[in-house]
C-alpha cells in the first residue's frame, strides 16, 4: 500500500513537471540577436578591435624611428596610440612625409625656441661689447696656422669635390638607403612579434 502510494506521487509530480516544461514559451532566435545587436550598440560589450589592440611598446617606436628619424618620440607615440600598429604609421609617414606633433610638444618647443633666441641675442650683444671695448689697432690671429689646420685644407677639398655629385646620384642614393632600412625595419618588427607570441603562448 505504501509503495503504490509513493509512485502515485512520483506520478503526480514528473508530469507536472512535463506539463510545464511543455506550456513554457520558446524563445524567439530574431529576438535574440537583436538584443544581443543592442547591447554591442551601446558599449556594454568591448568591440573585438579593442580588445586586439597592442599597447605602444618602445621597440615599436625605435622600428619607426629607425626609418624616419627625424620625427620625435613624441610624434611616433601619439600615432602608434592612434593606429595600434607599426606598419599603418610608417605608410602614413611615407604618403605625408611627416607625423602630427603633440601638443604638449609644440609648447615645449616654442619655450625652448623662445630662450635659445634670447641666449643667441645676448652672445650678439657680448660680441659687439667685447669688439667696441677691443679697438681697431689689433689684429685677429690666422687661425689655421695656430690651430695647425693645413691638412685640413686638402680634406675639405675632397669633400666638396663629393658633395658635387649630381641631384639623380643622391636621389637614388636615398631611395636605396630608404628601401633599406624598410626592409631592416620589417625583419625587426617580425622578430619582436615572434619574441612575444613565444613569450605569451595564450595570448
Amino acid at each position: 500500500m505504501e509503495t503504490s502510494t509513493v509512485v502515485f506521487f512520483a506520478t503526480i509530480v514528473a508530469g507536472f513537471l512535463i506539463l510545464r516544461w511543455l506550456i513554457s514559451p520558446i524563445p524567439d532566435p530574431l529576438e535574440e540577436a537583436a538584443a544581443a545587436h543592442a547591447t554591442q550598440r551601446d558599449g556594454r560589450r568591448p568591440t573585438p578591435s579593442t580588445r586586439s589592440r597592442r599597447p605602444v611598446t618602445d621597440s615599436m617606436i625605435d622600428v619607426v624611428q629607425a626609418i624616419a628619424p627625424q620625427l620625435t618620440r613624441g610624434q611616433i607615440r601619439m600615432d602608434l596610440e592612434r593606429s595600434g600598429s607599426v606598419e599603418v604609421t610608417i605608410d602614413r609617414f611615407m604618403e605625408e612625409g611627416t607625423l602630427p606633433m603633440p601638443e604638449n610638444q609644440n609648447d615645449e618647443e616654442t619655450e625652448g625656441n623662445g630662450q635659445g633666441n634670447q641666449g643667441n641675442q645676448a652672445q650678439s650683444n657680448q660680441a659687439q661689447s667685447n669688439q667696441s671695448e677691443g679697438g681697431s689697432g689689433i689684429k685677429p690671429a690666422n687661425l689655421i696656422e695656430r690651430y695647425g689646420l693645413e691638412s685640413k685644407i686638402d680634406q675639405d677639398v675632397s669633400n666638396a669635390a663629393i658633395n658635387s655629385a649630381t641631384n639623380q646620384d643622391k636621389i637614388d642614393l636615398l631611395s636605396s638607403r630608404r628601401e633599406e632600412m624598410i626592409l631592416n625595419a620589417r625583419k625587426r618588427l617580425a622578430a619582436q612579434l615572434s619574441n612575444e607570441i613565444d613569450a605569451n603562448p595564450l595570448m
